[in-house]
């Protein structure tokens, strides 16, 4: 009887077929992830706490197609316009740059695999906030404000990298200070004192980081992480009044942004405790962030 020692034509040209349709699959199958994990993000952003918070004054995110203009929502897109979706103004919000600023659309980000912005860390990369009148800061009665910033950082050898500043050269804003692989946040107050916090991190995941001031002449400062509660240098800080616009991605302040961001969210008052935990709440289920309750 004779061996057979290989197979023929046929059942090679079988195996390759389902070797084939195994990677259809595969691919379908990370598509339909994909796809249902965006679903999702949007379900949340539409069902959220925040549109229902008293004091909301910038809503800025990256799952909804209202949050962009339709050409500029493929992958690797050059961005120009980021929308605010704020449903509490009746004037709305819009961050401009130019097509050729270095800020780009991802519509599978390294934070969840859901849309981020991309910010390449070049001195172009920086969104300018804009109303009817043009550029314009956020103002804030006695400058109180909350904010919340989903964001990942590309860790490299500059020495601050400023996610926004409100207000341009007379502003307040906030960053991640230090050198590469060692960073702390800080909350910057030009003109007046920056408060730091006690942590020390490459800060290289992606991070829920929510904060509050209450404003006025050295008012109390509160900043979070995934929920809990940062160690600052200083309790309390004066916010100068901004002089000129909002920018995301830096403006003056230190060196531009490298990496994504994924939403930035501003009330112009101090939120308690509650309201705070549920917007935490809902970034971290979106985001795919553990967040501490």
């Amino acid at each position: 009887m004779k061996k057979r020692t290989a197979f023929s034509a046929f059942e090679f040209s079988v195996v390759i077929a389902i070797i084939g349709f195994l990677m259809v699959g595969t691919v379908k199958g990370f598509g339909m992830v994909n796809a249902s994990r965006l679903q999702s993000a949007q379900a949340l952003t539409l069902s959220s706490p925040v549109a229902n918070i008293k004091g909301l004054s910038l809503w800025l995110e990256t799952t909804l197609e209202d949050s962009f203009l339709t050409t500029e929502t493929y992958d690797r897109t050059q961005l120009t316009t980021w929308k605010d979706i704020n449903p509490q103004a009746t004037t709305k919000y819009t961050a401009t740059t130019t097509a050729s600023s270095g800020i780009t659309y991802k519509a599978l980000s390294d934070i969840y695999k859901v849309p981020a912005i991309y910010f390449n860390g070049t001195n172009t990369a920086v969104l300018t906030i804009t109303d009817v009148v043009g550029a314009t800061p956020l103002f804030t009665p006695d400058n109180a404000f909350s904010f919340f910033i989903v964001s990942k950082l590309n860790d490299g050898p500059a020495s601050n990298k400023i996610i926004f500043s409100n207000g341009d050269a007379s502003a307040w804003g906030f960053g991640l200070v230090g050198s590469q692989g060692s960073r702390t946040r800080r909350f910057i107050f030009t003109g007046g004192s920056d408060v730091d916090s006690a942590t020390t991190t490459a800060s290289t995941n992606a991070e829920v980081i929510s904060a509050t001031y209450e404003g006025g002449t050295s008012g109390a400062i509160k900043l979070f992480t995934n929920g809990a509660a940062e160690t600052l240098a200083s309790s309390t800080a004066t916010a100068p009044s901004p002089a000129t616009g909002f920018y995301i991605g830096n403006k003056s302040l230190g060196s531009p942004w490298t990496g994504y961001i994924a939403e930035i969210i501003i009330f112009k008052r101090v939120l308690s405790d509650y309201d705070r935990k549920q917007v935490e709440k809902y970034l971290g289920q979106k985001y795919g962030i553990r967040v501490v309750s």
